[in-house]
């Protein structure tokens, strides 16, 4: 009885442990609803902006930016000197490795496809439609537009 009851408090205290890192960690939680993003202009014409989490400018930062991209736009050829990780959020995106812009032989990632993107990988994109993509990687990370 004596073992059974240990055990019982030994579980107690554990799960009070628990709870109260629990409480430590939850400031840390944040929650960015579709509503409180705002967009800001880019050097990409048409195409905004959204800083959601993070700075990608902070080194081993953990980072999460969209660009809301009107049909047709398009972001020039260019590479990462980081990889990063591109997820539709709405529309398509279409994407083409290499620097060749014309728009034959590019994927279509559609909304809710996830797209890796490794480091110094020449490659460019449009929407084919109003398209919101989603990018996140960990810092720094830095953007090199190719001529």
């Amino acid at each position: 009885m004596r073992t059974q009851a240990a055990a019982v408090a030994l579980l107690f205290l554990m799960l009070a442990g628990s709870v109260a890192q629990s409480a430590r960690l939850a400031p840390a939680v944040a929650i960015v609803n579709p509503e409180a993003v705002r967009w800001f202009p880019t050097a990409f014409g048409a195409i905004r902006f959204a800083q959601v989490q993070g700075k990608w400018s902070v080194p081993q930062a953990i980072y999460t930016v969209r660009f809301l991209m009107p049909n047709g736009s398009a972001f020039p050829v260019h590479y990462h000197g980081s990889d990063e990780v591109l997820t539709v959020i709405q529309g398509t995106f279409m994407v083409k490795a290499g620097t060749d812009t014309s728009r034959t032989g590019g994927r279509a990632v559609k909304a809710g496809g996830v797209l890796f993107i490794p480091a110094n990988m020449r490659h460019w994109g449009w929407a084919q439609s109003e398209t919101i993509v989603q990018i996140n990687g960990i810092g720094p990370h830095s953007v090199y537009v190719l001529k």
